[in-house]
């Protein structure tokens, strides 16, 4: 397989699955935290509390994805993370992860992807 398509499909894993992973975590430390009512959850989960706790991770996330997709390619890094970076938005913006997402956290996710691909670029 290109280089390039497994990279692209490593870091989109990557990324998506620490998204989902972080997510879970934050449920479940609602849950032991006496949180038994969904309504109540999704009130955390989407308060700006969780939103500001979110950006970080979510720049994090992006960050190692990224990096981790493209570190073994020799050219077009900033197109392969270009790619990861549109579909981890679009995941998060239209697919089955919408439910999921807790914001919508756009500039994380594009400045991950910068950063990450020049991490992967000088390494």
């Amino acid at each position: 397989m290109n280089q390039h398509v497994k990279g692209t499909i490593f870091g989109l894993v990557i990324t998506i699955g620490l998204g989902i992973v972080g997510y879970l975590a934050v449920v479940f430390y609602l849950i032991s935290q006496g949180f038994d009512e969904s309504n109540q959850i999704i009130d955390v989960i989407r308060s700006k509390n969780a939103m500001y706790w979110s950006m970080p991770y979510t720049l994090l996330v992006t960050i190692l994805g990224v990096w981790l997709g493209v570190r073994k390619i020799d050219s077009r890094i900033y197109f392969v993370a270009a790619i990861i970076v549109l579909l981890t938005a679009l995941s998060v913006t239209s697919g089955p992860l919408k439910i999921m997402s807790i914001h919508m956290n756009y500039i994380p996710i594009i400045l991950g992807g910068i950063l990450g691909a020049y991490a992967g670029a000088k390494t």
